[in-house]
């Protein structure tokens, strides 16, 4: 294969890796971000299962994380899941 279509083809194949690895490093943060405000042990590993399966990976996340509100601790400002004890920030 060769010519305008194969070089078409490269570039699309090209912006589709980047675009889905934009999602999942955008996706990655986010989930370790809120486990870390609702207190999820442990985080990393589901920062790595979101940034691997992506869509299906948030979805599981968001299926098995701990309910709530997230407010402001008064200590440092971070938000925090209201039914945990102490920050996971600031630990006060």
């Amino acid at each position: 294969m060769s010519g305008p279509f194969a070089a078409a083809l490269v570039w699309a194949l090209v912006a589709g890796a980047v675009v889905y690895s934009a999602v999942s490093t955008a996706a990655a943060v986010w989930t370790a971000h809120d486990a870390r405000a609702r207190g999820v042990d442990p985080r990393w590993a589901w920062v790595l299962i979101v940034f691997l399966l992506n869509a299906a990976g948030l979805a599981l996340y968001l299926l098995v994380r701990p309910p709530g509100v997230l407010s402001p601790c008064a200590a440092c400002g971070a938000r925090r899941l209201g039914a945990l004890e102490r920050c996971p920030v600031c630990r006060s």
